[in-house]
């Protein structure tokens, strides 16, 4: 997702209900059946607010009403609600102000929470404990090897936006026989799968790699440890979407290919890998009619 530097989504989906909040006097009350509750609510319209904001920054993607609604449809659906609830509930809060305030006052909760997390703090913890992965130089014992001017995407293939990002370690005259390579960053799938493939080629020819495939809402890490034995020619994966309904889309935050020494602690990860010989490769990331990202540089 291209964003300012100043800006995220969540801070401009946070900063929509500000006015609503100074409009309306804080009260707590009980849904009837058949409206969607206060806390499920507050969950999707947290959700609605940040595929706003993504919209609004990538208005080429969403040409028409259509797409939009695509989009909207799969953020409620991903909630356990259909639209239809959706709306109803909508005029419900409508003529229940006092309510809906609550509703607010929690998104806005949601909100602040989520964009303190992408930063890296977890505020229910009073130590500020670290959370996700953080910021390195491309040199040292811990390097950062994102190439990719963005490190926020969107794939959703059923919207004709790229349905996978292929990615390749940056120059790093640090590398040494041993090195451990991570893939980190922050999903959150709408009605998909996200599969995930990181590779180490050595310079023997041989390869080593690693896959998975997850929906799981949050942070997503995948490892290859390097062969103390060999030097690392070239490291490089893909993240590719499976899901083909029309609300099938993943966001992907906060992308990082980190680089760490060698760790004898842990070097018996290795026998986990998957291993090909000189001549093969490993899986690529599948053929699809949108194969090139859309990423632009940050302005």
């Amino acid at each position: 997702m291209k964003l300012p530097q100043s800006d995220t989504l969540l801070s401009i989906a946070r900063r929509r209900l500000v006015p609503l909040l100074l409009l309306l006097a804080a009260a707590c009350s009980k849904t009837p059946d058949g409206v969607i509750n206060e806390d499920d609510m507050a969950d999707i319209m947290a959700d609605m607010l940040v595929a706003d904001a993504y919209v609004e920054q990538h208005s080429h993607d969403f040409p028409n009403d259509s797409v939009r609604l695509a989009l909207k449809t799969s953020v409620v659906e991903r909630n356990g609600y259909t639209m239809a609830d959706y709306d109803t509930s909508l005029v419900w809060y409508a003529h229940n102000m006092q309510v809906y305030q609550d509703v607010l006052s929690r998104t806005v909760e949601r909100l602040e929470k989520r964009e303190a997390e992408m930063a890296g703090i977890d505020r229910s913890r009073s130590h500020n404990e670290p959370r996700g992965p953080r910021r390195y130089a491309a040199v040292g014992d811990t390097a950062d090897l994102w190439q990719l001017p963005a490190r926020e995407l969107m794939l959703a293939p059923a919207l004709g936006v790229a349905t996978y990002v292929a990615f390749e370690a940056g120059s790093d005259r640090d590398k040494a026989p041993g090195d451990r390579y991570e893939i980190d960053f922050k999903l959150v799938a709408l009605q998909t799968q996200v599969n995930v493939m990181l590779a180490i080629d050595y310079d023997d020819g041989t390869t080593s790699f690693m896959m998975r495939n997850t929906n799981y809402d949050g942070w997503t890490r995948l490892t290859v440890q390097g062969d103390s034995a060999l030097t690392p020619r070239r490291v490089y994966g893909y993240i590719a979407t499976t899901g083909t309904a029309t609300g099938a889309v993943a966001y992907l935050d906060s992308l990082c290919l980190l680089r760490t020494h060698l760790d004898r602690a842990g070097y018996s990860y290795i026998r986990t890998h998957r291993r090909v010989a000189r001549g093969n490769t490993p899986p690529t990331a599948p053929s699809h009619p949108h194969p090139v990202p859309r990423v632009r540089p940050r302005k």
